[in-house]
């Protein structure tokens, strides 16, 4: 089974958070199973959330760090390193990483670095028009991301 990786800041009440729900009742209506991971845990929506479970996986940044940090604000989690061995254990299958805002695109690189192993191809989608695709090695891949620092 085909799997894709959906990067996303939340699951509030919206425009794109409703799509999600359709899409991946279509994804896996193809033989595509969709996880998420989301960046913050409390902007859930329940009723949404639920949905979403029913066609896909569902994870959350805080739960795949390195550490466990109590105390720290969720957006100062998304600052701390993840843990390679969860990584590589849910989502080293993954054909694709989407994202859906300039934040989760800054985060989706993270995931590349520790998969770069993995997977030859990352195809990051922005689905508000933006599309890069990557041909990955260790080196293009950090020269990528020096290329964007500059």
């Amino acid at each position: 089974m085909k799997k894709v990786l959906f990067v996303q800041s939340s699951l509030g009440l919206g425009g794109i958070e409703t799509f999600f729900v359709r899409l991946v009742k279509e994804l896996s209506a193809k033989g595509v199973r969709p996880q998420f991971v989301f960046l913050y845990k409390k902007l859930i929506n329940p009723k949404l959330l639920i949905e979403l479970q029913k066609f896909s996986d569902v994870y959350y940044w805080q739960d795949l760090l390195s550490l466990s940090v109590d105390g720290v604000g969720e957006k100062a989690k998304l600052m701390l390193p993840l843990s390679s061995n969860k990584v590589e254990a849910l989502f080293s299958d993954c054909e694709a990483i989407h994202v859906s805002n300039a934040l989760t695109y800054l985060c989706a690189p993270v995931y590349l670095k520790i998969l770069n192993a993995y997977l030859g191809f990352i195809m990051l989608t922005n689905f508000h028009g933006v599309e890069t695709n990557f041909q990955f090695t260790r080196a293009t891949f950090e020269t990528s991301c020096l290329a964007r620092r500059q």
